[in-house]
């Protein structure tokens, strides 16, 4: 899998009883935080260590395509800024079934009009068992929008992959998730 675009902002507590605070990571399979595991190397991110179970590890041997550990990005907590040519292999097979749910922390800062990967294993060689989470390159209700796309079929606009509703203020940081 490769992951790509993600803006991972630090941990916060999910709470399972309501009793105390607890971070909940059962069936969790890839969990990676910008306040935790990451291997800085020059200013950008070099390896970054999977805070799940699973241990799907992530990382990129080539020192150009690696994203920029950004301290305080979001109300002063950590986060990963990759420029749209960066990206992380994952260790492993992250996805086993076709029952899954990405969450992730975003914004969309492209000026070419295209895709914007969040999440994918999209290549040739695999175009019909890929899965592509991110923006499509429409602007549906005006400048500075996209619409979201998660799919496991091959296939572009024209074919029927224009994705979904209307992200709006895509330049700003949003939770953007996919089931």
């Amino acid at each position: 899998m490769r992951l790509t675009c993600l803006l991972a902002a630090a941990t916060f507590g999910v709470t399972a009883s309501g009793a105390h605070a607890q971070e909940v990571t059962h069936d969790l399979v890839l969990w990676l935080k910008a306040d935790a595991g990451v291997t800085v190397e020059g200013g950008v991110i070099a390896a970054w260590a999977d805070s799940s179970p699973a241990g799907h590890h992530a990382g990129q041997i080539n020192g150009f395509q690696r994203a920029t550990l950004v301290p305080a990005a979001i109300n002063g907590m950590p986060a990963a800024r990759f420029d749209g040519d960066d990206f992380f292999d994952l260790t492993g097979q992250v996805l086993t079934s076709d029952r899954y749910t990405i969450v992730s922390v975003v914004n969309d800062l492209r000026l070419d009009g295209g895709f914007k990967e969040v999440f994918s294993n999209w290549a040739f060689s695999n175009t019909l068992t890929s899965v592509f989470f991110g923006t499509t390159a429409f602007d549906p209700v005006g400048v500075d929008s996209t619409r979201a796309r998660l799919t496991d079929d091959v296939g572009g606009a024209n074919q029927g992959q224009g994705g979904v509703g209307a992200i709006v203020n895509r330049s700003n940081h949003f939770i953007f998730t996919g089931v």
